[in-house]
C-alpha cells in the first residue's frame, strides 16, 4: 500500500501495475504464462527496462515511513524549523542522512501527493513553529 506521506511516484507506478496486470491477462488467455518460479524469481512480467524502473520508483519511495513518523517529523519540524535537521533527526532518533532525504521531498512533493487540506494544514502548522521561534530570539 503507498500512504501519501511515503511520496511515491503514484501515477507513474499505477501505470506499471496496469501494463503488469494487462500482460499477466493476456499471456493467461494464450496459455503463455511462465511457470510459478519464474515468476516468483523475476517478481514481475515486465520487460527488463520497464521492471527495473518500477524497482527503482519502489526505491524512490519512502515505504518504511509511518503515517506515526510523518506526524512526528511534521511537529519537529515546527518546533525546530523546517531546515535544522540535527534537531529534528534527534528529535525523531533517525539518521540525519534519512531525514534530509524525507525533509527535500517532503517540500519537493508534499504539495502534490497529500492532500490539498492536510498539505496547508502541516504547512501553516510548520509556519506558526517557525514564527513562535523567530518571537523568542
Amino acid at each position: 500500500r503507498m500512504e501519501d506521506h511515503q511520496f511515491y511516484s503514484r501515477e507513474r507506478l499505477l501505470e506499471l501495475s496496469k501494463l503488469e496486470f494487462q500482460t499477466y491477462a493476456t499471456l493467461k488467455q494464450l496459455g503463455q504464462l511462465p511457470a510459478r518460479e519464474i515468476i516468483d524469481k523475476s517478481k514481475t512480467l515486465l520487460p527488463p527496462e520497464l521492471a527495473a524502473e518500477k524497482l527503482e520508483l519502489l526505491e524512490e519511495g519512502f515505504g518504511s515511513w509511518t503515517k506515526s513518523q510523518y506526524f512526528q517529523f511534521v511537529k519537529a519540524a515546527a518546533k525546530f524549523g523546517r531546515d535544522d535537521m540535527a534537531s529534528i533527526a534527534a528529535d525523531m532518533d533517525l539518521p540525519i542522512d534519512a531525514v534530509e532525504q524525507y525533509n527535500v521531498s517532503f517540500w519537493k512533493y508534499g504539495p502534490t501527493e497529500l492532500k490539498t487540506d492536510e498539505w496547508e494544514r502541516v504547512v501553516t502548522n510548520i509556519e506558526k513553529g517557525e514564527q513562535k521561534n523567530c518571537e523568542k530570539t
